[in-house]
């Protein structure tokens, strides 16, 4: 009788000892869980664009010298500029470049574009500012998503153009 309920006594102790191993492994698992590298990073925006007045289409509409690219982070108040300087013609189905291979097809709104081979974010830039030799296109507000997982930073980037054919 006592050895039956010594063997009950010593079951009952591997049990819980072999519980608290099971419990103990899932709890440094998930911990590790949350240690995980970045497995990707992307940037979604909320403003796709706007429609340009005939005012303005007939100012942005022709040859242009796409000249630089620049993107802003807000969160780490910083920005980098890329040199571009290529000839492109923008129209109302896209923008060209002097090739005439289309490099940006239009967004749903005259004056929105969406650039092929630009960037990697992927994102629609539209008409914002037009002067008589100047043109600049923007991106709108992007926000920064980790994993996907939307985080406070943002972003934005402009496109910058000099006017080819100044009367």
């Amino acid at each position: 009788m006592k050895q039956s309920i010594l063997n009950q006594f010593n079951n009952k102790i591997v049990f819980s000892l072999f519980t608290v191993l099971i419990l103990y492994s899932c709890k440094k698992n998930e911990h590790n869980k949350n240690n995980k590298n970045t497995n990707s990073i992307k940037y979604i925006a909320l403003n796709q664009g706007a429609n340009l007045s005939k005012e303005r289409q007939e100012k942005a509409f022709g040859k242009w010298k796409l000249t630089n690219i620049i993107y802003y982070d807000h969160i780490r108040d910083t920005s980098s500029k890329i040199k571009v300087n290529e000839n492109v013609t923008v129209n109302e189905q896209g923008v060209c470049n002097h090739e005439d291979v289309i490099i940006a097809n239009k967004y749903n709104t005259i004056g929105t574009y969406t650039f092929k081979n630009l960037d990697t974010l992927s994102t629609t830039y539209y008409i914002f500012k037009i002067g008589d030799s100047t043109m600049m296109m923007k991106s709108p507000l992007l926000f920064r998503i980790v994993n996907g997982k939307k985080t406070k930073d943002r972003a934005r980037a402009e496109i910058y153009f000099i006017k080819q054919d100044i009367k």
